[in-house]
């Protein structure tokens, strides 16, 4: 779980997990900046390869993709905008460097459960990355993106012990789903219309609503979103919960 979603519906094992389909994950439409794109401005592209590869120490060349070093990968994570998009793109180039270059999907806003064994194999996988990540008080650019790194070693191809590809689903991937609803603050009106439609037909099981507030919004609008989600929620949850504390 995280602190921006919630259960709209009572929910199972079957949500998660299920012989027939593996471990259900659940992605977004977004996807993770593509660092070869940024690369560019670095003269990172295959068409630069002969001439800026192997003649710098800008860029590690395998072959047949370049991949930024340490030093010029903190720049381009940097040059993302915060730290969540900045820790997708740093985990994204860690995956890329141990698996091949891909653009990956990033993980809808919804809660998922985490299969021990695997968590434990990701994190032998990639110690450096996961030492560095725990080391943050808070969230960095420089941080592997615990969801996003799950579900991605999750849908790895997998091998029993004669090296053998396992045929039986590991996981299945949904990018279109009626389970799940996202929301962002932000504009109000719209916040306010898609929280009342929700409020009339409570068909979720995977709610979000995230903050897109940012840093130059005023104290009016904050207010204004704050009295709308308070509203929602007590009217979605007019029983309080014995874990709740008084207002």
């Amino acid at each position: 779980m995280n602190d921006d979603f919630f259960f709209g519906k009572p929910v199972g094992l079957e949500d998660f997990y299920t012989n027939e389909t593996g471990f259900k994950i659940r992605f977004g439409a977004e996807k993770v900046p593509n660092y070869m794109d940024k690369c560019n401005k670095f003269n990172l592209y295959r068409r630069h390869i002969e001439k800026f590869c192997n003649n710098s120490s800008g860029c590690e060349w395998n072959g047949k993709y370049c991949y930024p070093t340490e030093q010029t990968q903190s720049r381009l994570i940097m040059s993302f905008n915060g730290p969540f998009s900045g820790s997708l793109v740093y985990t994204s180039i860690a995956f890329d460097k141990a698996f091949g270059h891909a653009q990956r999907g990033v993980p809808a806003h919804a809660p998922y459960i985490t299969d021990v064994d695997t968590m434990d194999a990701l994190q032998d996988r990639f110690p450096k990355e996961w030492e560095r990540t725990s080391s943050n008080r808070f969230r960095d650019p420089h941080s592997f993106q615990h969801g996003f790194a799950y579900y991605h070693f999750l849908m790895l191809p997998k091998t029993n012990t004669c090296r053998e590809e396992i045929r039986r689903p590991i996981a299945t991937s949904y990018k279109d789903y009626d389970d799940y609803a996202y929301f962002a603050t932000g504009n109000f009106h719209h916040l306010q219309t898609s929280l009342a439609n929700l409020l009339s037909k409570k068909n979720k099981k995977f709610i979000c609503i995230n903050d897109h507030m940012g840093n130059k919004v005023s104290d009016v609008d904050v207010a204004r979103n704050g009295d709308v989600i308070t509203k929602f929620f007590k009217e979605y949850f007019p029983e309080r919960s014995k874990f709740e504390n008084e207002m």
